[in-house]
């Protein structure tokens, strides 16, 4: 799911919230999943400077992108997942320079295939259920904050210490 292009379009005709306000489109998923998916972002507002307005980025964006550049823009924790990881994560360009964020350049073919279908473990997936592992609480990302945490974390159950995903389904359970 990577955005190869976001366009710059001129301002939204009103405001959402007052000043500052940055909406962002995003069109998502090819109809071939053996193919590359390419995903077309749109930035509205007056937010994003007038150099670069009615211009394309082919920067290497992801979801976590969003998330991201929300974190870089307002110095938030991260969440110790995907947005901790740099070449995953880039921040739009023009908050990557207003913050002192420095985002990873990859070449075109180097980028991975983002648009895998199929089941994957996790707490929401009945078929191959498993219990959430803690974040990874050293990780940094751009948000230049430590990892949230909540009081309660199991900070010992971690990626490799989980049990193996279990199918529900078998066990004629929906949930645990």
């Amino acid at each position: 799911m990577s955005v190869r292009d976001a366009e710059y379009a001129p301002p939204a005709p009103y405001r959402a919230a007052g000043q500052q306000t940055l909406i962002l489109l995003t069109f998502d998923e090819t109809e071939d999943y053996t193919i590359q998916n390419t995903v077309y972002s749109v930035l509205l507002d007056d937010t994003v400077p007038l150099k670069l307005r009615g211009t394309t980025d082919d920067t290497l964006y992801t979801h976590y992108s969003s998330l991201s550049t929300v974190q870089a823009n307002w110095g938030l924790k991260l969440l110790g997942r995907g947005d901790t990881i740099a070449a995953l994560s880039n921040v739009l360009s023009f908050i990557a320079a207003k913050t002192g964020y420095k985002n990873v350049q990859t070449v075109p073919g180097d980028v991975p295939q983002f648009n895998l279908t199929g089941v994957a473990s996790g707490v929401l997936t009945s078929a191959a259920f498993t219990l959430f592992a803690a974040p990874n609480l050293k990780a940094r990302g751009a948000g230049r904050s430590a990892v949230l945490t909540r009081p309660g974390l199991n900070t010992r159950l971690t990626s490799g210490s989980l049990p193996p995903p279990v199918n529900l389904g078998l066990q004629n359970k929906a949930t645990p």
